[in-house]
């Protein structure tokens, strides 16, 4: 079992690598936590600072085995379908071609072209 309390957590990695492992997760409501840790779906939340909540969501982890596998399945589905680097380079690439797209389809004038190849030299 995981169990994060985090005050200053971006992105927590370590929690979308318990999750990719099927290992329960308990962590803080802090930061990126609970954008990765759904309470009650993929893992258990508890007050960020609050000890005694954190030892009791531990305590429901520990006994209540069948709903903590379940959400164990669902964390380990929500990163290979989110957080996978398939699922990270298709919207990186979306992205691009959200961007680039129209870029590429302007007519640019040759003092700009200029601009561009005299940069990359």
């Amino acid at each position: 079992m995981l169990a994060c309390e985090d005050k200053h957590e971006g992105v927590p990695q370590i929690g979308l690598q318990a999750l990719a492992c099927g290992i329960p997760v308990v962590g803080s409501d802090c930061g990126g936590i609970p954008e990765v840790i759904l309470d009650g779906s993929t893992g258990r939340i508890f007050p960020t600072g609050n000890a005694v909540a954190m030892a009791a969501r531990i305590a429901e982890a520990v006994d209540e085995h069948e709903r903590t596998q379940q959400m164990c399945h669902a964390g380990r589905a929500l990163v290979e379908s989110q957080h996978s680097m398939d699922s990270m380079l298709d919207r990186l690439n979306a992205i691009y071609e959200r961007h680039l797209t129209p870029l590429a389809a302007m007519q640019l004038p040759s003092t700009c072209m200029t601009a561009v190849t005299t940069l990359r030299l």
